[in-house]
């Protein structure tokens, strides 16, 4: 009978029960944990209730002009709380996943944090590239290696 791998648990200021749904949900939509972790990490420090001065709310950061969007979509309605940031999140991230593809994670994140025409701006002047998506990776490395 094959052992089950037993899950190491990231060492950062979100409770381990957090990180537990954070796991679980990231599975049923297709993504990878360490890396919606990796963006909690840089977006919000883990700060469930951070609001930024560019009105980006939650773990996530979800920008206040996605809001109603997200709302009539996904039927969230406090960005500030942690499910519903999360669920606002990842699907945009799944949603640019799917457009990019999932091994394209640059893109992807360059996309999840200037928005697509910002990212595309840079991608026509043969940029692939960003601080913010390199520092994504690096992160994600990283809790993929604890």
């Amino acid at each position: 009978m094959p052992s089950v791998p037993v899950f190491k648990y990231i060492d950062c200021a979100m409770p381990i029960e957090k990180q537990q749904w954070v796991l679980e949900y990231c599975g049923s939509v297709g993504l990878d944990f360490e890396l919606v972790m990796a963006i909690i990490r840089v977006e919000s420090n883990f700060t469930e209730d951070a609001i930024s001065r560019t009105s980006d709310y939650g773990y996530m950061q979800i920008n206040i002009r996605n809001h109603n969007w997200l709302k009539k979509e996904l039927g969230v309605t406090n960005f500030l709380e942690m499910k519903d940031n999360i669920k606002a999140g990842t699907y945009i991230l799944k949603i640019l996943s799917d457009k990019y593809g999932s091994e394209n994670i640059n893109s992807i994140m360059m996309a999840y944090n200037m928005g697509e025409p910002g990212a595309r701006r840079l991608w026509n002047q043969g940029i692939y590239s960003s601080k913010y998506s390199r520092l994504i990776v690096e992160t994600m490395t990283q809790y993929k290696n604890r």
